[in-house]
């Protein structure tokens, strides 16, 4: 949406009697002070708008994950179940569909803590720091990866707050 042809956008402004090559320099070179503003413009509109997408739980809690089990490498990662589809009810003897509440499709959790396979044995600590800084209410899945990306064996079910 952003994104400027700054060739193009010179060349359809100028005249034709005056579209030589130093006329055609001269502009792009008064130009290059709003070309490095609008490069500044986009690196920030991309940033903020990665930055929305992350609520302040799941930057916490990646954080202080890599901080206290993976320093060195920081592989934790934490995916966020926000926009969950609701699932379709659909029979022959039905006349309307049926759809259920968003809380009860798709997913039985609201976020995924994807860990590295070597910390399966720490599952426990994993387990309690999540436990104890989480969301109240809001349920989880821990998923161990390799480093080629493929699953471990997963150590437990979803984890879910009763209180």
């Amino acid at each position: 949406m952003y994104g400027i042809n700054w060739t193009k956008f010179v060349e359809e402004r100028l005249l034709s009697p005056i579209r030589k090559v130093t006329i055609r320099a001269w502009v792009h070179a008064l130009l290059s002070p709003i070309k490095s503003l609008h490069t500044a413009f986009l690196v920030w509109k991309n940033t903020e708008e990665r930055n929305l997408k992350i609520t302040p739980q799941v930057r916490v809690l990646k954080h202080w994950l890599n901080e206290l089990f993976d320093v060195d490498e920081r592989r934790f990662d934490i995916t966020n179940y926000v926009n969950v589809s609701p699932v379709l009810i659909w029979g022959q003897s039905y006349g309307n569909p049926v759809y259920l509440p968003v809380f009860l499709s798709s997913t039985d959790y609201g976020f995924k803590v994807t860990c590295p396979c070597e910390l399966k044995g720490r599952n426990a600590e994993i387990v309690a720091f999540l436990e104890q800084f989480k969301l109240a209410g809001t349920t989880y899945k821990i998923v161990y990866k390799n480093p080629d990306g493929s699953i471990c064996s997963e150590p437990g079910q979803s984890q879910t707050d009763d209180g």
